[in-house]
């Protein structure tokens, strides 16, 4: 039984395999990686020279000339306040307006994380329940 479908791409109707073929050959060829079984934690970049997958510390020990270089971010264009309708001329004037009102800009607000405090009688339970099913502490 053959299946047909839809090639967004190209508007016609074909076969499942004829499609998977077509999205075969439109994709680029799959590259060969040294990509290791196993990562262990840290900051990692890819190496395109190399095509391998190396530290931060590896990778700057291999390009001491790569650098990101310096960003510049422009100042904040003046606006007007919606709050007290006076005009806003800079970054600094903005964080003084913000402050001074107890105003948070959206998205750069923080988030106050209240500590987990166990339930009362928690310990109780825990210790009775493993009075009551007899576990010794040992796992089987």
């Amino acid at each position: 039984m053959t299946i047909f479908v839809y090639d967004d791409v190209t508007g016609e109707v074909m076969s499942k395999e004829q499609l998977a073929k077509l999205r075969a050959a439109r994709s680029p060829a799959k590259q060969t990686a040294n990509l290791p079984s196993v990562v262990e934690r840290g900051r990692w970049r890819w190496d395109r020279k190399n095509q391998e997958l190396v530290s931060i510390d590896e990778f700057y020990r291999r390009y001491p000339d790569y650098s990101i270089g310096l960003q510049i971010v422009k100042d904040v264009e003046p606006y007007k306040s919606v709050v007290s309708g006076e005009v806003i001329g800079g970054r600094k004037q903005h964080r003084d307006h913000l402050r001074g009102r107890g105003l948070v800009e959206i998205g750069n607000e923080q988030v106050k994380h209240k500590p987990l405090e166990a339930p009362p009688g928690l310990g109780e339970d825990i210790r009775r329940a493993l009075e009551t099913t007899g576990w010794d502490g040992r796992i089987r």
